[in-house]
């Protein structure tokens, strides 16, 4: 795209290409920084799953567009030490919201929720990273065309009109009325 652009504009679209691919990863680091390590515990096969009795569960509190991408919050009460829980999801294509899950323990003592460490609950929760990925490429995307398209705008102005070297030939009595 930048090969139509003189080297001056060329230049300045690197750079605004290279503030707009920072500006992605800052959009896609935060939900990694949320949603991934509890994904990852969750999909490692480090331990066994079992049934925690001693919690006191609340329903879960979605926010986000319905069988699109909602993000999660499961919060608990573990009895044994009073301490209160949240565990948050980002999901895509499920709704969970004012679901009562079953809380889970692996033997390290990480907890998760039964419907999170399912199949169809990791690749929920898996594809949910993919559809935020291609949202963000998507606006970068955007972004992009539009910068190309303003520069382009600009190039075309920075260029001088082509001079028009044709003599117009009048005829005499055209002359002798100028």
């Amino acid at each position: 795209m930048s090969s139509w652009l003189p080297e001056v504009l060329d230049v300045e679209y690197r750079r605004v290409r290279r503030v707009i691919r920072l500006a992605l990863i800052a959009m896609m680091a935060l939900p990694v920084y949320f949603y991934g390590p509890q994904l990852w515990r969750d999909g490692s096969y480090a331990g066994r799953w079992v049934f925690a009795g001693d919690v006191d569960v609340r329903p879960v509190e979605c926010n986000g567009a319905i069988l699109f991408v909602q993000f999660c919050d499961v919060k608990f009460t573990d009895r044994s030490n009073n301490r209160a829980v949240t565990l948050d999801y980002a999901v895509f294509g499920v709704d969970w919201n004012q679901v009562v899950p079953d809380i889970v323990r692996t033997s390290a003592g990480h907890y998760s929720s039964a419907i999170a460490v399912t199949g169809p609950g990791l690749f929920a929760r898996g594809f949910a990273f993919g559809v935020l990925a291609a949202f963000a490429f998507l606006v970068e995307w955007l972004l992009m065309r539009i910068a190309f398209k303003a520069l382009l705008r600009k190039a075309t102005a920075m260029e001088p009109a082509p001079r028009v070297r044709e003599a117009v030939l009048l005829s005499r009595d055209r002359r002798d009325r100028i």
